[in-house]
This record gives structure tokens, C-alpha cells and sequence, in this order.
């Protein structure tokens, strides 16, 4: 997704394990947010529309990133990136768990909603990726996995 460098393998452990917290913690606050019937609910609408520009933006924001020459103006952006998905990862799981969301009759829709989360997924991990790649280079760090096991 990124053509002109390479994350390295650290980026890419450090960015699984912060996406899977992030993930939980947006379960835990769509099921506390539906019980106590309060939190940051969005239509179906816009949960379907929302996901698919955020996907769009991060993905073709990475891209450009890749061509900046500034390391600095690219992890502020990819730093943006990733705060939008974190956001939104958040209201789309409270959104998901409130009732009458889905349609119940067409079976296509739980795959519809399957499918956007997972665009939510990879877009969070991907903006993690080379949001902490990005990092590295600019504190100048040469991040080996098998300096850490040595």
C-alpha cells in the first residue's frame, strides 16, 4: 500500500496488538453505550457512508504520504489519519449494537456491516502501521526484531 519504503516488522507487531485494544475497547464501550442508552450513536446511513470515506481517505493518505519528502509533515497527517479511524472505530461499534440497526429480513446485510468493519479494521491498522514507521524514522531509530531478541 505503500510503495516507496517499507515498515518495519516491529511497526507491524506494535500496530496488531494497538489495534486489537483499540477494537476492545470500542466493543466494551458499544455494549456499555446501548445498555445505559446513551454515547455517540449515528444513523445507518451514515455508518455505511462514514466508513467507506474513511477507508478512502487513509488509504490514499498513506499513499500520499509515501511520495512527501518531510518526514514531519508526513506523521503529522498519517498522526490525523489515524485519530479519525480511532474516533470512528468507536462510534461504529456503539453504533452497530443499537437496537433496530440491521435489517433482519435480507441476509446480505449482516455481510454488509461484516464487510465495513473490516474496512474500519484495516484502515486502523494500516494507519497504525505507518503512523509508528513514521515515528521511527523521525526519532531516527533503527528498529530491528532481531536486535530486540538479542
Amino acid at each position: 500500500m505503500k510503495p516507496a519504503k517499507t515498515a518495519p516488522y516491529i511497526s507491524l507487531i506494535i500496530s496488531v496488538a494497538l489495534t486489537f485494544i483499540v477494537m476492545a475497547i470500542s466493543l466494551c464501550y458499544g455494549n456499555l453505550a446501548v445498555r445505559h442508552r446513551r454515547g455517540l450513536f449515528v444513523s445507518r446511513h451514515n455508518v455505511i457512508r462514514w466508513s467507506e470515506r474513511l477507508f478512502v481517505l487513509t488509504s490514499f493518505g498513506i499513499i500520499v504520504c509515501a511520495e512527501m519528502k518531510r518526514i514531519t509533515i508526513e506523521f503529522v497527517t498519517l498522526l490525523v489519519y489515524t485519530t479519525l479511524s480511532n474516533i470512528f472505530v468507536v462510534i461504529f461499534a456503539a453504533s452497530i449494537r443499537k437496537p433496530n440497526f440491521y435489517h433482519y429480513e435480507p441476509k446480505g446485510d449482516h455481510i454488509l456491516i461484516g464487510q465495513l468493519y473490516y474496512l474500519n479494521f484495516y484502515a486502523l491498522y494500516m494507519g497504525y502501521v505507518w503512523t509508528t514507521a513514521s515515528w521511527f524514522e523521525i526519532m531516527d531509530w533503527n528498529v530491528k526484531l532481531t536486535d530486540l531478541f538479542k
